[in-house]
């Protein structure tokens, strides 16, 4: 499938920076990756009801969004850091 450009309103862009601030990226990843591997394991006994696969690529997406998103916050956390010395 086609890639579509986004561009993202300020609006959302603030969201985003919100979602960030509220929920730490490394956290709510490693949370959501458990959650989803326990869902897996009792779904996988009685049968998958939604578009799995589809489901699994975007949220594959997703992490590795929040992974840059900590690497990005980390990265910049230590710049301030060496900044104030």
């Amino acid at each position: 499938t086609e890639k579509m450009k986004v561009k993202l309103s300020r609006e959302l862009k603030e969201e985003f920076a919100s979602l960030l601030e509220q929920h730490p990226p490394q956290q709510f990843s490693t949370d959501l990756r458990r959650m989803l591997l326990d869902y897996m394991v009792a779904e996988v006994e009685i049968g998958f009801h939604i578009k799995f696969r589809s489901l699994l690529l975007a949220l594959n997406d997703l992490f590795d969004l929040m992974d840059a998103a900590a690497k990005e916050i980390k990265d910049k956390k230590k710049k301030l850091k060496k900044a104030s010395k």
